[in-house]
């Protein structure tokens, strides 16, 4: 027999020239490694008992009728925890929360070993640190795990309070739902999110903000969320940094991906089927994220793209209907490139249309001259044709409405630059 190992796709092949198929080869793959508990569920007593075996000499089997309190029992400092394929029901609001470091639970793979929450109060499935004590190098892996949908209490699968070198691998997660409610959220740092199909969620996965939550990275996974307007697919909160968000397929009607941070990577993703005012939205205080590489297809409005270091947009929308003109300012302290500017109109545009311009102190149409465009519906992105893009050391950017008496609307000005550093004024 002869074991490939190629990224994270595992293969096995038989010299006959047969592959097995995924599941058993996570299965052999697990039988494998040197487990310190093997959990399974044992249906020949009633009622139904979960059973833990243990591999190590001295120390006991476990049982319990809870699965989540034999998880917790078990999970405990330097431990190993293999869950055999089958369904485990966490029927409580009691979530699993391991008591310790370097802990694994792995089970057999996605749809062979499945924990489900769906007949369980509100609150989370899995939950990682106590807000106090910082957990460290925790792995889950090999499983699905199934919330109630939208029948139950608000859900999430896995809730991270303060912990760091965690590793969410080869994991279905699907129908966790509710307000603020996500697939997977919390506080953490050098957690890797990778393999992983999350569906029909409220909200995919979100990174808290502080400047301790860095340096994750999500990667090579499938996020599709449900039509609720407020699903982000992925959410980085201000203040949390160095994070890599690459090689993902998302997917969703309505939801979209949150940069509320600086010097974040998001590259080589690739888009399908979502429609809103922002496929990639990042706040006005965003500064030298890389957006680059990705691939966007049957998108509706798109404002940030490729090839940038940062964006800045307008604070607030601009209104072009009846009023006294409206300047916004932005000032670069080094020197920059725009690569794109666009116009969005958070309001649909009338008949009419309202003069625009964007330069510097020193010449205010130098980077554009213009009209917006008349009866426009609301959410249209427009691009700006610009007539310089560098912007050198010390300049102001400056956007200015001349507001008509007959137009109606509002816009946002969107730029992506490259190099350099910005500060609103």
């Amino acid at each position: 027999m002869v074991l490939m190992l190629i990224g994270v796709n595992i293969e096995l092949r038989l010299q006959d020239g047969v592959y097995i198929d995924d599941v058993t080869t996570a299965y052999r793959i697990n039988q494998s490694i040197p487990y310190d508990y093997v959990v399974w569920k044992d249906t020949n007593v009633a009622p139904t008992l979960y059973r833990a075996e243990s591999n190590v000499a001295g120390v006991d089997d476990e049982s319990n009728a809870a699965f989540t309190t034999l998880l917790n029992t078990v999970a405990q400092d330097d431990t190993v925890v293999y869950i055999k394929p089958g369904t485990y029901v966490a029927a409580t609001a009691d979530e699993i929360n391991p008591d310790g470091d370097n802990i694994r639970i792995i089970g057999a793979g996605r749809g062979a070993t499945i924990i489900d929450f769906s007949s369980a109060g509100g609150g989370s499935l899995f939950t990682l640190g106590d807000g106090v004590n910082r957990r460290s190098v925790i792995e889950i892996s090999g499983m699905s795990l199934k919330g109630a949908n939208a029948g139950g209490t608000p859900q999430t699968a896995i809730n991270v309070d303060y912990a760091r070198r965690l590793l969410f691998q080869d994991l279905e997660i699907y129908y966790f739902a509710g307000a603020s409610m996500w697939a997977i959220e919390g506080r953490m740092a050098d957690a890797e999110i990778t393999n992983c199909h999350l569906w029909t969620n409220t909200a995919g996965i979100k990174i808290d903000g502080a400047s301790n939550n860095t340096a994750n990275k999500i990667t090579n996974n499938y996020i599709f969320n449900s039509a609720a307007a407020t699903g982000w697919l992925i959410y980085i909160d201000a203040g949390s940094t160095l994070n890599r968000i690459c090689d993902n397929i998302f997917e969703g009607t309505v939801n979209r991906v949150y940069l509320n941070a600086s010097n974040n990577v998001f590259a080589n993703n690739t888009f399908e089927w979502v429609n809103n005012v922002a496929v990639i939205d990042l706040d006005v205080d965003d500064n030298h994220n890389v957006i680059k590489g990705n691939y966007f297809t049957n998108i509706v409005n798109l404002i940030t793209g490729n090839e940038v270091d940062g964006t800045l947009r307008s604070p607030t929308p601009i209104d072009i209907d009846a009023g006294a003109a409206v300047t916004q300012y932005w000032h670069f302290p080094a020197m920059s490139y725009i690569t794109n500017a666009y116009i969005v109109y958070t309001e649909g545009s009338g008949a009419d249309n309202c003069a625009i311009k964007l330069g510097k102190e020193t010449d205010d149409d130098y980077f554009y001259t213009g009209n917006t465009a008349n009866g426009q519906p609301q959410w249209t992105t427009e691009t700006l044709t610009l007539l310089k893009h560098t912007i050198l050391d010390g300049d102001t950017l400056i956007f200015n409405s001349a507001n008509a008496l007959a137009v109606v609307g509002e816009i946002v000005l969107v730029i992506e630059y490259v190099a350099g550093g910005w500060s609103s004024i």
